[in-house]
């Protein structure tokens, strides 16, 4: 059963048609040269869609006589970047996309146009022709882009080798060049007797293609060029017309398709079984605002459960097409004021596949359309946009035979590192390890939107070692930042300071940092202590208890009259506490440890001449 929306102009009969043009949809601006040239009435032609790397949202729209970049990402303020003279006035234009670039042909009688490429990668400042080609071809009806596979689908041409068929390029190797790849005449691989295509759709590498005059859709599997099959066809079906044009439901299974006839209705056929292929009577569907059987379906264009219908009279017309069964009219904008449906006037084109949720549209004779669903919601599409490329710092300091890791801003699909100029090879990582000076820069892209970083200055310093001077028992450091002492290889806990006291025979050693981070390890000073024979010539010394829990007694018996210093010293050799006493006849003086945690301590004897030191240890 065939169900459609009710409009309310059926409930409310007093309504004229023209309060009737709009339901569910929204006009937000318009852009329109009431200046520019017509060709046999027709001034504007079809649309396309581009969102740039930065989330700018433009209309590519053609008019007789040039090709249109529109901004429209402020609907309070569009404005056209660009426009590109073709060559020649013609009724038809039609463009598509790929990566950065766009892709338009034209089909007049007298064309000469070819193929024109465009390089969008300088918005949202500027579009450049790149390329104007007509090697292959003079003029196109139409072109089709499969970008999982790169490949550009050009057919309606007049070459003459193949004005029955279809033309593939590659456009992976050489976007602003593409490579002919094949030109297959389809009568002679089955397709029907005259195989004129004057549209195609084309995903996962099967070719949807209406057959305009023989009035029937076939599909070829194009997986290898050089050798096309038939795998499918629908040669009759109800209300059949000029089969002009398809589109593919999302998940592969329905495809929607129009002929550019008079009262002809949408179709939606079952592709799961392409031996198969068939138009129930329940999946026919039409616009509801025509009064007499006279509006004509142009282009279908599927976005979630949608089919988005250009209906030149009847404008912009949206379809739920969740039950094939059940198609309901769910909204649509007319752009023209329309009484007779005479000829071809209204909407040529619609683009529904920006981010925004634009629903965009070429008028015939009022150019631009920027609408919106009102109570609708679009499955987001995320664009492909810029990463950002920075640096947390402009420079470094890399250390003299050192390496450092140099990172990029993460979240980039993949990183060019540069030094000077030069790519270094392997480094597709959003960080690298250098070991050298120099300028580091690095390209991040997603996709074709690439960003370069500003330059990272790394400095090479020269590190210096430390020297150590001796000035008994005293070990002094050159100086430095920080310092860390050590002792026969291992470092002394807290010897942190440009001074250490040495408390021991052994190999003493500093590792130091200058300013900018870099260590730098001196030479080894091997100090060896005064012996003990020399003050025991002065005295007679005896400490005890060893080790101790409170305190020690030193037990000294004088060979002759001198003054002693006594000094209580941790490992690092920081001094305690410091004792000034005269030695003559016998002495006992008694150190205190109650202060001081558990531990190794020294004891350190001295007079002008000669030391002693010994360890203590404290429980």
């Amino acid at each position: 059963m065939r169900s459609f929306l009710i409009i309310l102009c059926f409930l409310l009969g007093g309504l004229s048609l023209s309060a009737q043009d709009t339901f569910n949809m929204s006009l937000l601006s318009t852009w329109h040269v009431d200046t520019l040239p017509t060709q046999s009435g027709f001034r504007y032609n079809d649309i396309w869609g581009y969102v740039d790397c930065q989330g700018n949202e433009y209309a590519i729209i053609g008019s007789a006589a040039y090709v249109h970049f529109i901004n429209i990402t402020d609907e309070n303020n569009i404005f056209e970047v660009n426009s590109f003279a073709g060559g020649n006035l013609s009724v038809w234009r039609d463009f598509k996309t790929y990566k950065n670039y766009a892709y338009a042909v034209a089909d007049q009688g007298g064309s000469t146009e070819g193929l024109m490429v465009f390089d969008l990668s300088y918005l949202p400042d500027s579009v450049v022709l790149v390329n104007q080609t007509n090697a292959d071809f003079n003029r196109a009806h139409n072109i089709f882009i499969e970008e999982a596979t790169s490949r550009l689908y050009v057919v309606g041409t007049n070459s003459s080798a193949n004005a029955q068929g279809i033309l593939i390029y590659d456009l992976a190797a050489d976007p602003v060049n593409p490579s002919l790849l094949s030109s297959v005449d389809l009568t002679s691989i089955g397709g029907p007797d005259n195989s004129y295509i004057h549209d195609v759709y084309v995903r996962d590498n099967l070719a949807y293609a209406s057959h305009v005059y023989a009035e029937q859709l076939y599909i070829y599997d194009v997986s290898d060029p050089l050798n096309i099959t038939v795998v499918g066809s629908l040669l009759d079906y109800p209300e059949r017309g000029l089969n002009h044009s398809s589109w593919l439901n999302e998940d592969g299974t329905q495809l929607v398709f129009a002929d550019e006839t008079k009262g002809s209705d949408l179709k939606i056929m079952d592709v799961s079984d392409m031996n198969n292929l068939f138009v129930a009577p329940q999946n026919l569907f039409k616009s509801q605002l025509e009064a007499e059987e006279k509006s004509i379906a142009h282009n279908p264009f599927i976005r979630d459960q949608y089919a988005f219908i250009s209906y030149y009279h009847d404008g912009i017309q949206v379809f739920d097409i969740s039950d094939p069964d059940n198609v309901t009219n769910v909204a649509y904008y007319d752009t023209y004021e329309n009484t007779t449906y005479a000829g071809f006037r209204g909407v040529w084109g619609v683009y529904p596949y920006l981010p925004s949720q634009k629903i965009i549209a070429s008028d015939i004779t009022g150019g631009l359309f920027v609408t919106s669903l009102d109570n609708i919601d679009l499955n987001p599409i995320v664009p492909t946009l810029n990463p950002v490329a920075e640096f947390a710092q402009t420079e470094v300091a890399l250390c003299e035979g050192d390496s450092l890791v140099v990172y990029a801003t993460p979240g980039a699909e993949n990183y060019n590192w540069f030094s000077g100029n030069d790519l270094l090879t392997n480094t597709n990582t959003d960080s690298i390890v250098v070991s050298t000076g120099g300028n580091y820069t690095y390209q991040a892209n997603n996709d074709y939107c690439v960003v370069s970083s500003p330059v990272l200055e790394v400095t090479e310093t020269a590190t210096v070692a430390p020297t150590i001077s001796l000035d008994f028992p005293t070990l002094m450091a050159s100086p430095a930042t920080t310092y860390q002492w050590f002792f026969n290889g291992s470092p002394i806990p807290g010897a942190t300071e440009s001074t250490l006291e040495a408390t021991a025979n052994g190999d003493y050693s500093v590792v130091t940092t200058d300013q900018n981070g870099c260590a730098a390890s001196s030479e080894i000073q091997s100090v060896v202590m005064v012996g003990t024979g020399e003050i025991e010539s002065v005295a007679q010394i005896t400490i005890f208890p060893n080790p101790t829990v409170d305190v020690v007694q030193l037990q000294l018996v004088a060979r002759y009259d001198t003054n002693l210093t006594i000094e209580l010293k941790n490992v690092t050799g920081q001094v305690l506490s410091v004792e000034r006493i005269a030695l003559n006849g016998t002495l006992q003086h008694e150190v205190s440890f109650a202060a001081y945690p558990a531990g190794v301590y020294f004891i350190q004897l001295k007079d002008q001449d000669s030391q002693y030191i010994q360890k203590v240890i404290k429980h």
